[in-house]
């Protein structure tokens, strides 16, 4: 059995493992709520054991960013029904007689007061009776006790209660997830629980001692506020699907369902495909090379100079827009620039390695479940911030684009209106909105590198449409008349930032290499995404 410690680090997760190590960090799986299946599969050949069932059920006690790190290995789907799954990622305390544990993870919370307070520590056992409305001893001054929302079916494994939300205790006042700091809010009467990697400058940690019969009576091992949560399966299962199949996606299982019964198909929305493959040796030039954090393909940009801005002749029909004029030589020095837009699979590895905060929307405009599920890992990263993209960049040793950055490499040094020339977009060429069908051609994102013959003279591909790019530019109208020629990096200061490339959802004139819109920095909307600039050498 693997065991693994999973703490979050400033905001995000990461994932060490004791005893082992596993390929690459898993990536959430995440999917919409699953309906019970009434089918089962045979026990492998040559055993005398009942069918199995080859589906998993995940318990509300267990942390998201624990079931997150869960894979679904082929011919396993997820089930909102206990009953009907072989497979059960639940406290370990609750595992059932006769299954067969196949990893286990540790997941701990701590109790935080104001910085100020006097206090040190606190009883476990009051804490208990406050949590059930009793309050008693140490927690007879509290008023109330703040948590994030994700966490209270979790602390219910740990503290008791009723799963959900809605049936929280009135002294137990649960937060939005996306709050990062509760310092404001904390006082003598209001203290808070949060996962250990969530505490702030501000909080001050208060040390939970262990009463005499908290073990006899909660099953809770080492410390109160720890759980300890298990994957564990009937044993046919857990001969057909070693721990390497949940927790590395590189895992491909060999076991086969017997002939007699057919292979389940996924019962929950979006979750991949039986067999479906993800290639993860990339291709490349001798212009290109893979980056080492994330497994990106760069392409180099050569130094020189580029015309930037709107040429009337050459700009698909269209007008020039006040902003983006005058037409005029740019010199840049060398830089690589991301063959591909970030994926959701590159994003999560950000997410794992504390560099990234999670996304706070995981689905996209036609899927419930996107980022974090397998089947669109290699689609572009939607709903991402300015600053999360930022900070996704500065994590792999590189940055946001600048505008001039982004626009050479999508048409190269001479004016075209497009990465491929001057012709109007279609199906073919890129994801965008077809004017001449009068329907989006996709109607969401594609596969980053899904239109080869759209690729830019230098081979950057998805540079018109599938997703907004953000740059690191911010925004001002008559910023490209004052004059920069030499590497230019936009205004100093501003209140949006600027983004190119149009989107699934737009019209083939916003798709032009010139056109640039600006948003507010913290905006998260489902058609806009990024890639990533990195230094030549």
């Amino acid at each position: 059995m693997k065991r693994f410690f999973i703490t979050i680090l400033s905001g995000a997760w990461a994932v060490a493992l004791l005893g082992g190590c596993v390929g690459e960090p898993a990536i959430p799986v995440g999917g919409a709520n699953a309906t019970t299946p009434s089918a089962s599969v045979s026990a492998p050949a040559g055993t005398d054991a009942p069918p199995v069932k080859p589906f998993l059920w995940i318990s509300p006690f267990v942390p998201s960013d624990i079931a997150n790190a869960v894979y679904l290995p082929q011919g396993v789907s997820k089930v909102g029904d206990k009953a009907s799954a072989g497979i059960i990622l639940d406290l370990k305390k609750n595992k059932p007689a006769g299954m067969q544990g196949l990893a286990e993870w540790d997941w701990k919370y701590v109790v935080v007061a104001p910085q100020w307070s006097f206090r040190e520590d606190l009883a476990i056992g009051d804490l208990v009776s406050f949590w059930e409305g009793k309050p008693f001893g140490s927690t007879r001054q509290l008023l109330s006790i703040l948590i994030y929302e994700k966490d209270y079916d979790p602390l219910v494994g740990l503290l008791g209660g009723e799963v959900g939300v809605e049936n929280a205790p009135a002294q137990v006042k649960v937060m939005q997830d996306q709050v990062n700091d509760f310092s404001d809010q904390l006082s003598s009467s209001a203290w808070a629980i949060v996962p250990v990697g969530r505490v702030q400058a501000g909080y001050k940690v208060l040390e939970v001692t262990e009463g005499p019969d908290f073990l006899s009576n909660y099953g809770q091992a080492v410390d109160s506020l720890q759980g300890r949560y298990e994957l564990y399966a009937d044993e046919a299962l857990a001969e057909m699907f070693p721990a390497e199949a949940w927790t590395s996606f590189q895992y491909k299982s060999t076991a086969t369902p017997a002939a007699s019964q057919p292979t389940p198909t996924p019962l929950v929305a979006g979750t991949a495909e039986p067999g479906a493959e993800v290639t993860r040796t990339p291709t490349v030039t001798e212009k290109e090379r893979v980056r080492a954090a994330d497994g990106a393909i760069e392409i180099y940009i050569p130094a020189g100079e580029f015309m930037m801005g709107c040429d009337p002749a050459h700009n698909g029909g269209y007008g020039c827009f006040q902003d983006e004029l005058p037409l005029r030589e740019v010199y840049l020095d060398a830089y690589t620039i991301d063959k591909f837009e970030v994926t959701n699979r590159q994003y999560a590895l950000c997410v794992q390695a504390g560099a990234c905060p999670d996304l706070l929307y995981k689905y996209s405009e036609t899927r419930p479940s996107y980022y974090g599920n397998p089947t669109y890992d290699n689609y572009p990263v939607v709903a991402v911030s300015w600053s999360e993209a930022n900070a996704f960049c500065q994590w792999v040793g590189g940055s946001l684009p600048t505008s001039a950055q982004w626009e050479k490499a999508a048409h190269g040094e001479e004016s075209m209106a497009y990465p491929w020339g001057d012709e109007l977009p279609n199906c073919g060429l890129s994801n965008t909105f077809d004017e001449k069908a009068g329907k989006a051609c996709v109607g969401d994102t594609s596969e980053v590198g899904s239109y080869p013959d759209g690729a830019s003279p230098y081979g950057v591909l998805d540079m018109a449409g599938n997703v907004w790019e953000w740059n690191s530019d911010w925004y001002d109208p008559i910023y490209l008349g004052m004059g920069y020629t030499v590497n230019p990096t936009g205004p100093e200061q501003g209140n949006t930032r600027m983004v190119h490339g149009g989107s699934w959802d737009y019209s083939s004139a916003m798709a032009r290499s010139v056109y640039n819109s600006n948003h507010i920095p913290n905006s998260h909307l489902i058609s806009f995404g990024f890639r990533c600039a990195g230094p030549a050498n």
